[in-house]
């Protein structure tokens, strides 16, 4: 799927209103398709089937705007009950996780159901005519039935509902799904191991990141560079404002670009780009200079938010936003932030042991080369531990748990990778012997 389809669609897919429309959506055409099986089982009796209703067109309508009517409170309800999560979420654990509140399928679907309920209680309603309103009047009792199981369904999702957003607003929950979902993304995004540790390998065994210098530059957290390319080069510059979302470098590499040889993508998802940043630099000579810039802008996705489907960093972000608002004076919970720890240094112990993707990408046939700008080991472990270290300054037992979870990572990486763990257990001793 190209990029802003699919950022497209994750938009929608996490947005509150899509489930709900497609419940309306399902409940018009359920009434519809239901009222007509009515209309075509007018003259059979139905006193021989016990769990259709038989009432009267009086009892259906009073029935159908009982369900109705109260579906209107219960929905007013929910939705109270979800800004108030949502303010819960944003004030004591990080305005980067409301987005898991949001696109929480749990509350689409509940929500969804009961707007789809009322929505077809109000369809079904009418449709119903007493005799004096008609020939013969019409009761559609197997639409008003299904109405009926609508409503006890929806009751049994109001008690789902509400012991779903309790569990929403623990902060050990919250921080054990954002860990889980970081663990999905790690078998996507690092799908290699490293395999043997360097020290137990000879010179001439392959290199346990990649196969080549690229390859090792990437595998090290730099950008892998190509030979100096001498003919003509130009720009791609950004005409929106906000965050990479996502590079869609396979619809880069299918894209036809002419005779452009190389396109070096200067941006990374999850960072800011203002308009008019440089966004790439390529390298070649196109048919069409403005439709090869279309096809390379087109391929880095900005939005206004970052998401963590191509970036990991920002899952760290999370936790490391949970961490250091639980360190806050307002909120003072340093339990919370030893957990974040704990599950930083899982995902930290089990990225380590992945070989990171190259950051030079190749056409079929060696056409053209993409460079791309990922991040390092080093980038990850700074980025789960400085911030925290910083802010547990003078609570010792946060820094000893740091400490702890240093050493346990140390033990876990290649020996290549524990230089930038050996830094911040440094940093977080001589933080402790300042608190002592």
């Amino acid at each position: 799927m190209p990029g802003k389809l699919q950022n497209l669609w994750q938009n929608m897919s996490n947005s509150f209103w899509f489930v709900p429309s497609l419940a309306v959506v399902g409940a018009l055409g359920l009434s519809w398709v239901l009222v007509e099986v009515d209309a075509h089982l007018s003259g059979l009796d139905y006193s021989s089937v016990p769990w259709l209703f038989g009432g009267t067109a009086d009892a259906a309508r009073s029935l159908l705007s009982t369900i109705a009517g109260s579906l209107i409170t219960v929905i007013s309800i929910a939705f109270s009950l979800t800004v108030i999560a949502l303010q819960q979420a944003s004030s004591q654990f990080s305005p980067r996780v409301m987005r898991r509140f949001t696109g929480d399928r749990v509350n689409q679907v509940v929500l969804g159901a009961y707007i789809g309920t009322f929505v077809y209680s109000l369809m079904v309603l009418r449709e119903v005519r007493s005799p004096a309103e008609g020939a013969s009047g019409f009761v559609p009792a197997l639409s008003v039935s299904v109405a009926i199981a609508l409503a006890i369904v929806c009751v049994g999702l109001l008690i789902l509902f509400i012991h779903h957003i309790s569990q929403m607003l623990q902060v050990d929950l919250v921080q054990r799904q954002i860990h889980e979902e970081m663990l999905e993304r790690l078998d996507h995004l690092y799908p290699s191991m490293i395999g043997t540790p360097v020290e137990a390998q000879d010179e001439s065994a392959a290199d346990q990141f990649a196969e080549s210098e690229a390859d090792r530059q990437a595998a090290a957290g730099g950008v892998a560079a190509l030979r100096p390319y001498a003919g003509p080069k130009w720009d791609v510059r950004s005409t929106a404002t906000g965050f990479v979302r996502s590079i869609d470098d396979s619809a880069l590499l299918d894209a036809d670009l002419g005779k452009v040889d190389r396109v070096h993508i200067r941006v990374r998802v999850g960072s800011f780009v203002a308009c008019d940043d440089v966004l790439a630099t390529a390298a070649g000579t196109p048919v069409d200079e403005v439709e090869a810039t279309k096809a390379i802008r087109a391929a880095v996705v900005i939005d206004a938010t970052r998401s963590a489907e191509q970036d990991p960093l920002f899952d760290v972000r999370q936790l490391v936003d949970i961490a250091l608002r639980a360190l806050s004076p307002g909120i003072n919970d340093p339990t919370t932030a030893e957990h974040a720890l704990y599950y930083l240094g899982d995902f930290l112990g089990r990225l380590g042991q992945r070989a990171f993707p190259s950051a030079v990408r190749t056409a079929p046939g060696g056409g053209i080369h993409i460079t791309l700008d990922r991040p390092g080991w080093d980038e990850f472990v700074a980025a789960s531990f400085d911030q925290i270290r910083d802010s547990a300054h003078g609570n010792a037992h946060v820094v000893g748990v740091l400490l702890d979870v240093l050493r346990r990572l140390e033990r876990v990486v290649p020996a290549e990778r524990a230089p930038a763990v050996r830094l911040q257990t440094a940093l977080a001793c001589a933080e402790r012997h300042d608190v002592r």
